[in-house]
């Protein structure tokens, strides 16, 4: 699981890490994980932004409930917070 995410964040690690992060630490709103990753890894446009997260949804390492995101697989959790 490690080595999939991996090949999935590896051209923008920082910015995958740091969003991943955000959610797994409980910043569940789109402006709380932007200004979370913004303070980890400098600014971003929205868009680019709104592609990453798209991406990481689309992998579903994230899901999107009503304007919430959170990271629902105990076992992906448990890598960002202590694996990356």
């Amino acid at each position: 699981m490690i080595s999939e995410l991996g090949r999935i964040i590896e051209k923008s690690k920082a910015r995958y890490t740091a969003i991943l992060k955000a959610i797994a630490s409980s910043c569940r709103r789109w402006s709380d994980i932007k200004a979370f990753t913004k303070a980890r890894t400098g600014p971003i446009p929205d868009n680019r932004f709104n592609e990453l997260l798209e991406k990481l949804t689309k992998y579903c390492y994230v899901e999107k409930t009503n304007e919430e995101y959170t990271i629902e697989d105990p076992i992906v959790k448990y890598v960002v917070l202590n694996k990356l």
